[in-house]
């Protein structure tokens, strides 16, 4: 009776143990290379200025964060990882991220970062570009896009109804005119439309000068003025 109970035993352990072995495999990073991140031309504690067409001027401090993450297989909520550490395939990667903001209300926010394959569909790098306006009663604007180090695309999956309107060589805003500039839009319906009664229409993304102006609805812009 004694030597089948230790047999029994045993072969849990061994059942235990071997249904617990983790099978961890570490993928190939994925990291944005320096030709990626031209696509974000900034330095850190840039200062950039906008101003209106209401002659208006805003100046907004800028920082650059770069931010370790890893990906796993294996959620952390997952048994697999909270009982056993188990991460199943996993790879190291980085959220680049780049804002600038004022003293008040109006920011802009530039995002990298690549599609978490095992949680999120598409396997994609991503730009998220965001403005808010500094009159609150105002709705922002919200976008993901894919890109290339020269090129904008539309992700397979936006966030809202977001939209790459147009491309042109040339762009003039106010008194500048400002080149290869792609014309984002905020959609037809979106989360502003519904809650706000002006909102920010299209964002003005250039491959080359970054963050160059919007447009609202009731027709007041900025635009980039003086540079970076």
């Amino acid at each position: 009776m004694k030597k089948s109970l230790l047999i029994t035993s045993i072969l849990a352990i061994l059942l235990f143990t071997q249904c617990s072995k983790c099978h961890d495999e570490e993928l190939s990073p994925r990291l944005f290379s320096q030709e990626d991140l031209k696509i974000v031309p900034y330095y850190d504690k840039d200062t950039i200025r906008l101003t209106s067409s209401n002659n208006e001027s805003l100046f907004l401090y800028g920082t650059i964060n770069n931010m370790r993450m890893l990906f796993m297989e294996n959620d952390p909520s997952s048994d697999a990882f909270a009982l056993h550490n188990c991460r199943g395939q996993y790879f190291e990667t980085y959220y680049y991220d780049v804002g600038f903001s004022d003293t008040l209300y109006c920011s802009i926010s530039i995002r990298l970062r690549f599609t978490n394959i095992f949680h999120e569909k598409g396997d994609e790098k991503l730009i998220f570009l965001s403005f808010r306006d500094p009159d609150k009663s105002i709705g922002g604007f919200n976008g993901k896009f894919q890109f290339n180090n020269d090129s904008l695309f539309m992700s397979k999956y936006p966030l809202a109804n977001e939209l790459i309107e147009g491309y042109v060589d040339t762009l003039m805003l106010g008194s500048h005119i400002y080149f290869n500039v792609y014309k984002l839009s905020s959609g037809t319906i979106s989360n502003s439309q519904r809650e706000y009664s002006d909102w920010v229409q299209k964002l003005y993304y250039s491959v080359s000068e970054g963050f160059v102006g919007v447009s609202l609805k009731s027709g007041k812009y900025y635009y980039l003025d003086n540079g970076k």
